[in-house]
């Protein structure tokens, strides 16, 4: 179910960077939740003419000059709306020519968000879950719809990763939590896998071939194979609503998933802005978007456990040793791809440091910006001119992962 809450702030353009555009690591984005029942949708407010005009008096002045120079209309209005997607805050703007259009669009992408949680989620009866029991079986099963559509981009970023990214180890993932507690930040909702389990695991790991295909009907091979697509599917939830948007006319939007974001044409003639908040709190940085590109961050930070020696461990786990991710760790991806950025910075999280250069680029990752546990920075070569610090580090390494941040794919069919 998705619960939808609409907003008519009016913020600064620094305020927006800060807030309703800032990229982070949410837990959630691993684990879908059910969301509250849902609140009686109401239309996206639109921002009224006299707030824009004393936001962007300048910009505005520059357009009027130029207006009376050539024929051109002021942009359309500007709606922003705020959800609860995969029990995730969301925040969703772009420019429509009318309300009407504005909240036909918001209905639709509701909608969809919410048989999408119908389909992925791990924490309620779904199609995802009614598969891993079939599978569990070694049956011969119909292989759903809902699920190819991130099982097929999975398989090979799945290989491309060395293992780093695997919806097939949902088992072993799951065996460290206790439960599906509603604060899962609790040491209480966390326990580590017995030695066996993960020795187990270590010897055999589930694959994502794991699975063979007869036409529309699938058979797991697998014994410890349990799916779970929650490291790829704010990615695939994200390009389908820019994909929605687009049948509906609307070309300029920044879409927000669980702090993760994807950018469709501009915010007013200037690029879309995002923030990347530091490990330790705040803001580390902030970049501008071009159209299509998504930015998506993974981190150590947001949620750990310590066990009776005072060691941290990460909610997200290595999936070839079964381990979870240790330090204080965050990796951001920028890219044109949102499903593979979402899966790469992930996989890109839980490799150690002598793997992440050589992952990246058979990722096909060239503009990434990662913190490693000794609190170093690292920045792609590509990303640097691009990228705005809040405060410079003092210790930042470059790498030359290519000379761009790789080539447009539209978020556009």
């Amino acid at each position: 179910m998705i619960e939808a809450a609409v907003t008519a702030t009016q913020q600064s353009d620094n305020q927006q960077i800060l807030a309703s555009n800032a990229v982070t690591s949410d837990p959630s984005r691993y684990r879908m939740r059910m969301a509250s029942p849902v609140e009686p949708l109401k239309s996206m407010t639109a921002l009224t003419p006299s707030s824009r005009k004393r936001r962007c008096l300048p910009r505005c002045m520059l357009w009027l000059g130029a207006c009376a120079l050539t024929a051109c209309a002021p942009p359309p209005p500007r709606f922003q709306a705020d959800a609860l997607v995969f029990g995730s805050p969301a925040h969703f703007i772009w420019h429509a020519d009318s309300s009407a259009q504005s909240d036909a669009a918001l209905a639709d992408i509701l909608q969809h968000l919410g048989r999408r949680e119908r389909d992925w989620s791990l924490w309620q009866a779904s199609t995802l879950t009614a598969a891993n029991v079939a599978c569990a079986s070694g049956e011969w099963f119909d292989w759903p719809d809902a699920l190819q559509a991130v099982y097929q981009p999975s398989l090979a970023l799945w290989k491309r990763s060395e293992g780093l990214f695997n919806p097939a180890a949902g088992k072993i993932i799951a065996s460290w939590h206790l439960g599906h507690t509603a604060d899962s930040s609790s040491s209480q909702a966390w326990h580590a896998p017995s030695a066996a389990a993960l020795s187990a695991w270590q010897a055999d790991p589930a694959g994502m071939d794991d699975i063979v295909f007869q036409g529309r009907r699938a058979r797991c091979l697998h014994p410890a194979l349990q799916w779970d697509f929650n490291a790829i599917a704010e990615g695939a939830a994200a390009q389908e609503v820019a994909e929605r948007l687009h049948q509906r006319g609307i070309r300029d939007a920044l879409i927000t998933l669980g702090g993760d974001v994807l950018a469709l044409g501009t915010a007013e003639q200037r690029p879309w802005r995002a923030a990347i908040r530091h490990p330790d709190g705040g803001v580390a940085a902030w970049i501008e978007l071009s159209d299509g590109e998504a930015l998506f961050t993974s981190g150590t930070y947001a949620r750990h456990a310590e066990d009776a020696q005072g060691q941290q461990w990460s909610h997200v786990i290595d999936p070839r040793s079964g381990e979870a991710v240790r330090g204080q760790r965050a990796v951001s991806v920028l890219h044109p791809d949102p499903l593979l950025a979402d899966a790469a910075a992930t996989a890109l999280l839980a490799a150690k440091d002598d793997e992440v250069q050589r992952i990246a680029r058979q990722l096909g990752v060239h503009c990434l910006l990662r913190r490693d546990s000794q609190g170093d920075w690292w920045i792609a070569e590509a990303m640097q001119p691009r990228l705005h610090w809040s405060s410079t580090p003092e210790r930042l390494h470059v790498m030359a992962l290519g000379s761009s941040c790789g080539q447009k794919k539209s978020a556009h069919p």
